[in-house]
C-alpha cells in the first residue's frame, strides 16, 4: 500500500503543487481501495477539494 500512496502523492504534487498536511493525513489513513480510486480521480479533478473532504 505504501507504493500506491507514494504514486498518488507524486501525482498530486505534479498536478497541484505541494501536498497540504490535511491531504497527507487523508493519504495516511486511506486503505488500498481508496488510494486506487483517488489515483483515477486525480486525472479529472480541478482542485484538491474535489477529491478530498477535510
Amino acid at each position: 500500500m505504501t507504493e500506491a500512496r507514494d504514486v498518488l502523492r507524486t501525482q498530486l504534487g505534479l498536478k497541484f503543487g505541494e501536498v497540504p498536511d490535511w491531504v497527507e493525513t487523508q493519504l495516511m489513513q486511506a486503505d488500498h481501495e481508496q488510494l486506487q480510486q483517488w489515483m483515477r480521480e486525480v486525472l479529472f479533478a480541478d482542485h484538491l477539494d474535489t477529491m478530498f473532504t477535510r
